[in-house]
C-alpha cells in the first residue's frame, strides 16, 4: 500500500510489533511527556491598563484616558503575542477614529472613513509562526472620538493574552501605550520603544524583600489587618533581623507578626509567629536554616494616620528573595485590608484563593500603583477547559484504567483538579478585568461545545476521586443544558445563528447520560433520547444511511454533506445511549434500528487503507484519522454489547481490523504522533470547503479518540 503521512517503516505497527498495549502506552506517554503537569503562572497586570470587555475585545479608550488631547494627536499602543505553533488567527477591529495595525512591522490594517465612528467591525486573518509577534497600533483623535476595540474572534475558544513588549517589563500582561503625541513622534514610538515613556506607569518599588512599605500599596489611611508575602531562599544558616520604623507618635495599636514557613512541608494548623513587633518592641531577630521559605508578615493598624516601614537584614548576607511573578521585579505581594475574619496562613499560600472582606473580594497586589496579580496557563495543553482536551483526558483516563497505569490516571486527576480549584478565580478575574485570563469558557457557557464534553469528563473523574469544586462544574453544565442552551420550537438544540450541528449531539448526549447515572434524574435520559431522534429527523439522509453535518433552520435545508467526524459523533453517542437505556424503554427499539441503519451505511464507505474519507460519500477526499477512531470505537463496543446483528458480525469485525491496522500503520508513527486529523469544520454548504480542510498532527481531540478506540479494540480482542 502507498504511504499516507510517513514511511510505513516508521510506523507504530512496525516498531511495536503490532502490540496494541504498547501502542496505547506510546501515544499516552508521548503526549504527557510533551505536556507535563505544570502549575499556572502569576503575571503582573494593571487595573488601570488597557482592559478587555466581556467579549474579549481590548478597549483602547484613549478618549476617556486623555479627554484633553487635542484634535489630530495620536496614541501608539504596542503588545506582543506568543504562539505555541504556526497558526492562522482571525482578529476583529472597530475604530472610533483613524487607526492602523502593524504586525511585526508589516501593515495589516488601515481603517477607512466608512469604518470609523464604530460603524463597521472589520475582520482580518493573520498567519503567525511559533514564537512572539509584535502588534503595533496608531490611533488618531478626531471630533468623533479617540480609540478602537481589538481582539481575537471567538476568544473563549483560544484566548489571546498580549504581553508588554518592553524588556524591563518582560512577562507583564497587557499593552503599553503612549500619551497623545504629534503624528511623527507617535510613528517613531513604534520602532523606538526605549526612547519613549509608556503607560501604565510603573512607579517606584522596593526592589527586594529587605524593605516592606504597606502604605505604598494599601494607601495612607488604611486600617485593620493586612498581609505581605514573598518567597526567600537561605543559602546557609542565617540570622534574620527585622526592624519596624515608625513615625514618631504615641502608641496607635500597630503590630506586625512575622512568619517563616518552609515550602513543601506540612505546617501546624496554627503556626506560631517567628517574631512579633509592636510600638513598644519594634525589633526582633530569628534564626533561619538553609532552605526555601514563605516569608509572611501580618500587619495590624488601629487607625490610618501613621506609616510603618519594615526592614529585614540577614547575617551573613545569604538570604535572597525569589522572583515569583512574571513582569514584576520586586518580591513583596500585598493583600488587604481585612476588617472581619482573617484568612488562614495556609490559604495565603494557595494561589487559587480569592479572599473576601465583608462584601468585597480581595486578591494579591504588587508594589506598583494599581498593579495586581493575575493567573495564566502557560502550558498550551494542560489545565485547559476545552472540548478537545476533554476528549484527550478521557482517552488517557480509559487507557490508564485498562493498562492499570496509575501515572496516567494521576495525570488526568491533576489536570481536572487544577481547573476545578481555579474556577472561582476565573469568575473573579472576569469581574475585575472584563474577560478572564484563565479558562474563559467557565465564565460563560455560550454553547454546548463549551461544557458538554468536559462536564462528562468531570463526572467520569468523580467515579475515581473526590475533587474539590467538581460538583459545581457538573451542575453548571447541567444547568446550561437544562435552562440556558438555545433550542428550536420543537426542543432540538440549536445555535445562535439558527443552525443545527451534529457536533452538538456529542457535546450533549454523553453528559446527559452520565448525569442521569450520577444523579438518577430520568429527565436527563429522556432528553438524550429526544435529542438523538430530533437530530435524526433533521439530518439523516435516508438514501445514504449517513448524516449531513449541519441544518439551517432559516433556509429549512441541510447541507447534505456527510462530514466523517460528525457522523462519528453520532455513532459514538448512539452506542453510549444504548448502553445506558433500559431494555424496556419505549424508544429503545427505534434507537437500535437507527444504530443498525447508520452503522451499516458507514461500514460500506470505508477507504482502501482502512480509514474513512473526510466526506463519507466522496472517495477523492482524504482518509481521516479521528473519524476512523470514532467508527472503530462504536463498532467494537457495539459487538461487545450485542448491538450488531448476527449476520453482520463478520463484516464489522473485518472493518475493525482494517481500521486499526490502517491507523497504526499509516497514521501513528513510532514516536506516538498521530497524523491526518481534520481541522474542526464550520457550517458550510460547500463540499470543496470540507475537502480542503487542512489536516493536523497531534490534535488533542484526535489523540483522545484514538486512545478510546484502542482500548475498545483491546477489550474486543479479549471478549472474542
Amino acid at each position: 500500500m502507498d504511504n499516507l503521512y510517513f514511511d510505513e517503516n516508521q510506523s507504530a505497527a512496525i516498531f511495536t510489533g503490532r502490540q496494541n498495549t504498547l501502542i496505547l502506552g506510546l501515544i499516552a506517554s508521548h503526549f504527557i511527556g510533551e505536556h507535563p503537569p505544570l502549575p499556572f503562572q502569576f503575571k503582573m497586570d494593571f487595573e488601570n491598563g488597557i482592559r478587555c470587555d466581556h467579549t474579549g475585545r481590548y478597549d483602547f479608550d484613549f478618549g476617556n484616558r486623555f479627554p484633553d488631547a487635542p484634535i489630530g494627536s495620536h496614541c501608539t499602543a504596542v503588545g506582543k503575542l506568543f504562539c505555541f505553533h504556526e497558526q492562522e488567527l482571525l482578529f476583529a477591529i472597530s475604530c472610533i477614529g483613524p487607526t492602523l495595525c502593524m504586525i511585526d512591522g508589516k501593515l495589516y490594517y488601515r481603517s477607512t472613513p466608512r469604518e470609523e465612528g464604530l460603524h463597521h467591525e472589520r475582520f482580518f486573518s493573520v498567519k503567525l509562526s511559533s514564537g512572539y509577534h509584535t502588534f503595533s497600533f496608531l490611533s488618531e483623535k478626531t471630533p468623533l472620538g479617540f480609540g478602537f476595540f481589538f481582539g481575537k474572534v471567538h476568544p473563549q475558544r483560544d484566548s489571546c493574552l498580549f504581553l508588554s513588549p518592553l524588556p524591563e517589563r518582560d512577562g507583564q500582561l497587557g499593552f503599553v501605550y503612549t500619551p497623545p503625541l504629534p503624528l511623527e513622534r507617535a510613528k517613531a514610538a513604534i520602532s523606538c520603544l526605549s526612547e519613549f515613556s509608556w503607560f501604565p506607569i510603573l512607579g517606584e518599588e522596593e526592589g527586594n524583600f529587605r524593605t516592606l512599605v504597606p502604605e505604598k500599596v494599601l494607601g495612607d489611611t488604611w486600617y485593620g489587618s493586612a498581609f505581605a508575602l514573598c518567597q526567600i531562599r537561605a543559602e546557609g544558616y542565617c540570622k534574620l533581623s527585622v526592624h519596624a520604623e515608625h513615625e514618631s507618635c504615641p502608641s496607635t495599636g500597630r503590630k506586625a507578626e512575622v512568619y517563616v514557613l518552609p515550602l513543601g512541608k506540612k505546617w501546624p494548623s496554627f503556626p506560631e509567629p517567628a517574631a512579633i513587633l509592636s510600638d513598644a518592641s519594634p525589633q526582633a531577630s530569628l534564626n533561619v536554616k538553609r532552605g526555601h521559605y514563605f516569608l509572611i508578615v501580618k500587619i495590624q493598624r488601629a487607625d490610618g494616620k501613621f506609616h510603618t516601614t519594615l526592614h529585614f537584614k540577614s547575617e551573613p548576607d545569604e538570604i535572597y528573595g525569589i522572583p515569583k511573578v512574571h513582569g514584576y521585579s520586586a518580591n513583596w505581594l500585598y493583600l488587604g485590608p481585612f476588617h472581619e475574619e482573617l484568612p488562614s496562613l495556609m490559604d495565603l499560600t494557595r494561589p487559587e484563593q480569592v479572599f473576601c472582606d465583608k462584601d468585597k473580594k480581595l486578591f494579591w497586589k504588587g508594589a506598583y500603583p494599581h498593579s495586581t496579580l493575575r493567573v495564566c496557563a502557560e502550558n498550551e495543553l494542560f489545565g485547559r477547559w476545552s472540548h478537545p482536551m476533554a476528549l484527550l483526558l478521557y482517552g488517557i483516563l480509559k487507557t490508564g484504567e485498562y493498562l492499570r497505569r496509575d501515572d496516567y490516571m494521576n495525570y488526568v486527576r491533576q489536570d481536572v483538579a487544577l481547573i476545578s480549584a481555579f474556577q472561582n478565580y476565573s469568575r473573579f478575574d472576569a469581574e475585575r478585568f472584563g474577560f478572564p485570563s484563565l479558562n474563559q469558557p467557565l465564565v460563560n457557557f455560550d454553547e454546548l461545545y463549551d461544557c458538554g464534553a468536559f462536564g462528562a469528563l468531570v463526572l467520569e473523574c468523580q467515579k475515581h476521586w473526590e475533587l474539590s469544586g467538581s460538583k459545581t462544574l457538573v451542575e453548571m453544565s447541567a444547568r446550561h443544558m437544562r435552562e440556558e442552551q438555545l433550542r428550536h420550537s420543537d426542543g432540538i438544540f440549536c445555535r445562535r445563528d439558527q443552525s443545527i450541528w451534529l457536533d452538538d449531539l456529542f457535546a450533549s448526549v454523553p453528559f446527559l447520560l452520565r448525569f442521569y447515572q450520577s444523579e438518577g434524574e430520568v429527565s436527563y435520559l429522556e432528553e438524550a433520547c429526544s435529542q438523538m431522534l430530533l437530530f435524526r429527523k433533521y439530518l439523516y439522509m435516508e438514501d445514504k444511511h449517513v448524516m449531513a453535518h449541519v441544518y439551517d433552520l432559516k433556509w429549512d435545508k441541510s447541507n447534505r454533506i456527510p462530514w466523517a467526524r460528525a457522523n462519528g459523533w453520532v455513532l459514538f453517542s448512539l452506542c453510549e445511549l444504548l448502553g445506558v437505556l433500559p431494555r424496556e424503554h419505549s424508544k429503545r427499539e427505534e434507537l437500535l434500528q437507527f444504530f443498525h441503519d447508520m452503522a451499516e451505511g458507514i461500514l460500506h464507505t470505508q477507504g482502501k487503507h482502512g480509514l474513512w474519507h473526510q466526506i463519507l460519500d466522496d472517495t477523492s477526499s482524504y482518509e481521516e484519522s479521528s473519524s476512523t477512531a470514532l467508527f472503530l470505537y462504536a463498532f467494537a463496543r457495539s459487538i461487545r454489547k450485542g448491538y450488531i446483528r448476527e449476520r453482520c458480525l463478520t463484516s464489522f469485525r473485518k472493518s475493525i481490523h482494517l481500521a486499526w491496522e490502517g491507523l497504526i500503520t499509516h497514521a501513528v508513527d513510532c514516536h506516538g504522533n498521530l497524523y491526518g486529523i481534520s481541522q474542526s469544520a464550520q457550517a458550510s454548504y460547500s463540499r470543496e470547503y470540507y475537502q480542503t480542510l487542512p489536516c493536523k498532527k497531534n490534535d488533542p481531540l484526535g489523540l483522545g479518540l484514538l486512545l478510546l478506540a484502542g482500548v475498545e479494540k483491546c477489550l474486543l480482542d479479549e471478549y472474542s
